[in-house]
């Protein structure tokens, strides 16, 4: 799809999709453990840089909603909480490497410091709401900030249900198996090149999934069984 079809859209970014690769960043892990201390922009920066300022001035978009996690969703306490776990372990590991790293400037330890940096980011709250002010800032009303009462993925398609927005973005095709209608990831705004799944093309009117078992019509519900039985989340 040529990405100049968003002039004049209205669209909304699941914010993790892109957030969480930038907190894992380099010249993140630098701002945040190797300079003195001061708040990380990095990824405030970057994310405008990269997403919100060329979907606006390029693509010519209309408004963006940037959409964040809200409560941990029941069902996937369990993984949340490895998750978070390994987390905390690589935290402390942290710190007795960047001690080690004070003392000690060898490559190897470096890249052990970054390497674990990689293991504990996670864009916690500060972070968070230092995107918030610092893309409000920068953009005033073109970009809604919302957060999802658990994640923000079912937001996002109730957002474009409820016929606020009219494109998803995000990581990959997840969020068709939700009800997204229009939906964009592998985002390339300098080339000007997406990856898009319109589900009436890749659902309703493919023949793969015209009948079922039953020898009934394949529905939304048979669909997002069908999604969760090849491990989509």
């Amino acid at each position: 799809m040529n990405i100049v079809d968003l002039r004049n859209k209205v669209v909304a970014i699941d914010v993790a999709a892109f957030v969480f690769p930038l907190s894992q960043n380099k010249s993140s892990f630098t701002a945040q453990f190797l300079k003195p201390p001061m708040p990380n922009i990095y990824v405030s920066e970057e994310l405008s840089k990269r997403v919100l300022q060329p979907l606006l001035e390029t693509c010519l978009v209309k408004q963006i909603y940037l959409v964040y996690d809200g409560l941990s969703y029941p069902p996937k306490a369990a993984t949340q909480q490895e998750r978070r776990k390994k987390r905390e372990a690589a935290l402390q590991e942290l710190e007795q490497l960047r001690k080690e790293c004070s003392t000690s400037e060898s490559k190897k330890s470096r890249e052990a410091l970054e390497n674990c940096y990689k293991e504990a980011a996670h864009p916690d709250s500060v972070m968070i709401q230092t995107i918030k002010s610092f893309t409000s800032h920068q953009f005033g009303n073109k970009v809604i900030h919302l957060n999802a009462l658990f994640e923000a993925d079912p937001q996002i398609v109730a957002l474009e249900q409820a016929g606020l927005v009219d494109f998803i973005i995000g990581s990959d095709s997840d969020l068709t198996a939700l009800g997204g209608q229009n939906v964009l990831y592998r985002l390339d705004i300098k080339n000007y090149a997406c990856l898009y799944v319109k589900y009436d093309e890749a659902v309703v009117r493919n023949p793969r999934f015209a009948w079922n078992d039953l020898g009934k019509a394949f529905n939304k519900n048979d669909f997002y069984m069908y999604c969760l039985l090849l491990g989509n989340d």
